[in-house]
């Protein structure tokens, strides 16, 4: 079984200049993983294509696959369930580097030692050029995004009475399935991205009937959802564009989300700006980037490395 999230999401005004904040720091603590992968290296090496390969030799176990923030084909980390491993990509902007040295719970694997230097035509010159350009399109995308979430207008007073009856409705949900608690875990299942507002929370309902949609206002729904999660775990999603309110809550095969007519409208114009400033950004790094490093990687040692990871937790 496989489940889509992303690892964060494009907010303003957030961690860094570039407006991303992502939940990888606390992957470790989330799925009490016994081991977590730091893969290194630039755009090009092969980091997504390691973990795709890496998820698809545990395919009879469950797989939360996490996507980047700016870019939904591009994968950023998934997690083995039920082997507790997890594989993340390590490089900005979800730099992280291991916790705990010594005690094999995190390993990195560096990509990078693959290159083939007397391969490479490239310069120190024009690789800084495609970062910077790249760093000036997040700039945009972010300014984009604060008019985005200005245009959301303030919080409103939230229905206490009203959350409080969709609360039992939800839960005699719950209780009429046998639905028990689940170990909790905080995650982006929307983020703003180079495709448009990217949404992968109704894969997370077991079938059509299990998506439950309801009607109220955000801040009412958003007390729903953290009395789900507070009660039941599973999974809680955060807000994509206001992390500290959240937009859905999964658990045991149902997904409750706010319903789309109940959401508050936004500028469209903002949107636009900020999905094409990503998309801009996106040709850059994956784009301009990687053809860079065409033809310098040695692949047959990254091939070397993956088996020899596959192998230890086959064994």
């Amino acid at each position: 079984m496989e489940r889509k999230l992303f690892l964060g999401a494009n907010l303003p005004g957030r961690e860094g200049s570039n407006g991303y904040e992502g939940t990888e720091k606390a992957l470790m603590e989330f799925y009490n993983l016994k081991e977590l992968y730091l893969l290194k290296g630039g755009s090009g090496l092969g980091k997504g294509t390691f973990m795709q390969k890496f998820a698809e030799a545990f395919k009879d176990c469950t797989v939360d696959y996490y996507y980047c923030s700016g870019d939904v084909k591009s994968l950023d980390g998934i997690i083995i369930k039920e082997k507790n491993i997890g594989m993340i990509d390590a490089t900005p902007p979800h730099i992280l580097d291991p916790i705990y040295p010594g005690l094999k719970l995190e390993e990195i694997l560096d990509l990078a030692q693959f290159i083939m230097p007397e391969k490479m035509h490239t310069s120190r010159e024009v690789i800084d050029r495609i970062y910077k350009e790249k760093g000036e399109y997040y700039k945009q995308a972010n300014v984009a995004l604060a008019k985005l979430l200005k245009s959301r207008g303030a919080k409103g007073p939230a229905d206490v009475k009203a959350a409080g009856k969709i609360y039992k409705q939800a839960e005699a949900l719950l209780i009429k399935n046998n639905v028990k608690k689940e170990p909790p875990i905080k995650a982006f299942a929307r983020s703003v991205t180079s495709c448009g507002v990217s949404d992968f929370r109704e894969g997370w309902a077991e079938s059509p009937q299990k998506y439950i949609k309801i009607k109220c206002s955000e801040e009412t729904a958003d007390i729903v959802f953290k009395k789900l999660h507070e009660k039941y775990g599973g999974y809680a999603f955060l807000h994509y564009l206001e992390p500290d309110m959240l937009e859905g809550a999964a658990v045991g095969g149902f997904c409750f989300v706010l319903d789309a007519g109940s959401e508050k409208k936004t500028d469209t114009a903002a949107l636009n700006d900020a999905i094409a400033a990503l998309g801009r950004a996106d040709k850059f790094m994956h784009g301009k980037m990687e053809a860079e490093y065409q033809g310098c990687v040695d692949f047959a040692k990254v091939d070397a490395l993956f088996e020899q990871v596959v192998k230890q937790h086959r064994e």
